[in-house]
């Protein structure tokens, strides 16, 4: 079927035209990237420090993990109809800011930093269905607001609030 597109393309335009988003199609454009300054905003680092403290030798903490990474569609892939490529793109391209897992890699929770960004209507739409997507896989899922200091015990008690009503 490929043949045939570019077939037409040549008699149509007299040479390969691309209409896709390939690089083999686009071998004009160059390569072009710089790193970010960071992984991890001013915020999330001051927040990860604290996760890392209240986890010390007992718990891994991972930053930016893809939900589709964590969770899957709970349904047969390969059923027609069954939904499962929908479901995945649900997720797919959404990220937790961290998990905890326990030193067999084991899921503890996911924990999301709400910052201001949170408060927008297309977030909020996302954090609804990201908070679903994990209670139905009853995976906790810890929501802790930005701040500009976090203390430990608060940190902890917020997650442990959380991860004992899924035990």
């Amino acid at each position: 079927m490929k043949w045939l597109l570019n077939l037409l393309r040549r008699l149509f335009f007299g040479k390969n035209v691309s209409f896709g988003g390939k690089r083999s199609e686009h071998p004009q454009i160059k390569l072009s990237y710089r790193p970010q300054k960071s992984l991890f905003t001013p915020s999330e680092k001051r927040f990860l420090e604290v996760l890392e403290s209240i986890a010390g030798d007992v718990f891994r903490v991972y930053g930016k993990v893809r939900i589709s990474d964590i969770l899957t569609p709970d349904v047969n892939k390969w059923e027609k109809g069954s939904g499962w490529h929908w479901l995945f793109s649900q997720i797919s391209q959404k990220h937790v800011d961290f998990v905890i897992v326990d030193k067999q890699f084991n899921l503890v929770c996911a924990v999301e930093l709400n910052d201001s960004t949170h408060e927008l209507p297309e977030r909020q739409k996302r954090d609804v269905l990201v908070t679903e997507a994990f209670a139905s896989a009853k995976i906790p899922l810890v929501m802790i607001n930005a701040k500009s200091r976090y203390f430990e015990k608060e940190i902890a008690d917020a997650i442990a609030s959380v991860v004992v009503k899924f035990k």
